[in-house]
C-alpha cells in the first residue's frame, strides 16, 4: 500500500496544517501583545511628557505619595523627557525666573 493512497495519512495531513495554522495565529497575537505592551511602556516612562516625569514633576511641586517608584525609572523618564527638542521641560527649571521691572 502507498503512502498516498493510504486514508490514515489524510487526518493526520489536515491536523498538521491546522496546528501550524493555530501556530501562526497565536504568535501574531503575542506580537500584537508585544507591540502594544512597548506603546504602553513608552507612555509610561519614555519620551516627552511621560507619566512618570509627570508624576516626578509634581512630587517636585510638592505632591505626597505613599510610594516612590523605582530610582532608575525615574531618572530614564527624567532624561528622555529632558532629551527631546522640541518641548521644554519643567524639571529643567528649578527656580522661579526673575520678574521684570
Amino acid at each position: 500500500m502507498r503512502i498516498s493512497d493510504s486514508s490514515a495519512q489524510r487526518p493526520i495531513c489536515t491536523d498538521g496544517v491546522g496546528f501550524i495554522d493555530d501556530l501562526q495565529e497565536v504568535g501574531e497575537a503575542i506580537q500584537h501583545a508585544q507591540n502594544t505592551w512597548e506603546g504602553a511602556s513608552n507612555k509610561l516612562h519614555l519620551g516627552p511628557g511621560n507619566l512618570v516625569s509627570q508624576a516626578e514633576k509634581m512630587r517636585r511641586l510638592g505632591a505626597k505619595a505613599s510610594k516612590a517608584l523605582p530610582v532608575q525609572v525615574v531618572e530614564q523618564a527624567i532624561e528622555s523627557d529632558v532629551a527631546h527638542p522640541a518641548l521644554p521641560s519643567v524639571l529643567a527649571v528649578t527656580e522661579t525666573p526673575p520678574v521684570p521691572s
